[in-house]
């Protein structure tokens, strides 16, 4: 499990500049073209169709264009797209389906040190395509 955990942190980005931003917020691969993250706070004001610069979690080296691809107030969140012929090099299943409650691992970043992190929880409820957990977050599938 420890492999593939550390495979998913590869696939970790932020739309901040490592360098110049105490804030970091997550971005998440979760196909060839595309990276997921929340759509509210700053994240509200982007607009479909504008390009930004995502930057690797764990390498700061890589800088990948994306481009605001769709976007939902009512299930929170927003996607990327890449821009030009551009597909990130690795990607996984994310979601596996079962029966709830079950255990869940949860990826975030660190603000104070820019690493990953990682919670684990027991989610309670499935609606739709939101799980709710024993530690009030919401999941995404």
């Amino acid at each position: 499990m420890d492999e593939q955990f550390r495979n998913l942190e590869k696939l970790m980005y932020t739309l901040t500049d490592p360098e110049h931003s105490k804030k970091h917020d997550c971005v998440f691969v979760i196909g060839k073209r595309y990276a997921v993250s929340y759509q509210h706070e700053d994240h509200s004001t982007l607009e479909l169709g504008q390009k930004l610069v995502i930057h690797n979690l764990l390498d700061k080296t890589i800088k990948k264009n994306v481009k605001v691809f769709f976007k939902s107030r009512d299930i929170g969140i927003i996607t990327f797209e890449t821009t030009g012929d551009y597909e990130f090099d690795d990607f996984s299943a994310l979601t596996r389906y079962g029966m709830v409650p079950r255990p869940y691992h949860q990826l975030g970043i660190n603000q104070e040190n820019r690493t990953p992190v990682w919670t684990t929880g027991t989610i309670i409820e499935r609606s739709s395509r939101i799980y709710l957990t024993n530690n009030c977050k919401t999941a995404f599938t």
